[in-house]
């Protein structure tokens, strides 16, 4: 499943209700709509929507017309596409070339942080795949420097 801007998606979704440290489930909600538009962060790379709401049943449910905003892990874990839109192909394509802009840019600035000193980044610099590290030398190369990482344990 690839959710691009106009694909109709049906999300039935937990909800919770109290504190996010004791969070209570309180029954669910199915929501019917469009996705209006995706998003990359820019530090994080997540992935966000936001899907206009045809209709909506269930705990708390959102009004027809209303925009709501998910998190793609959350989408891609509780939604089921209705219907595909005539360019999902194209839209698929420009959408994996931000993808990868967006991954290029968190994968920065991880490297970037963890020269910084951050040490929750130096440990994600681990995470981080060996082919980024063949196509950015000069990243590793500084993060072995500054004995960061080790080139032997990336390659």
């Amino acid at each position: 499943m690839n959710l691009t801007q106009n694909c109709k998606i049906s999300i039935t979704e937990p909800v919770f209700s109290g504190s996010h440290r004791r969070p209570k489930f309180v029954g669910e909600r199915t929501i019917v709509g469009k996705i209006l538009r995706d998003s990359y962060g820019a530090q994080s790379g997540q992935h966000t929507f936001t899907v206009l709401v045809e209709s909506a049943s269930g705990v708390d449910a959102p009004e027809a017309g209303k925009t709501i905003r998910r998190k793609g892990r959350t989408l891609y874990k509780n939604a089921t596409v209705l219907a595909y839109p005539d360019d999902h192909d194209t839209l698929a394509q420009e959408k994996s070339s931000r993808a990868a802009v967006a991954q290029d840019a968190k994968y920065r600035t991880w490297v970037d942080s963890a020269i910084s000193g951050s040490r929750s980044a130096t440990i994600r610099l681990h995470d981080i795949p060996a082919q980024w590290w063949e196509q950015n030398p000069e990243a590793l190369a500084t993060c072995s420097d500054f004995g960061l990482i080790d080139k032997g344990a990336v390659q």
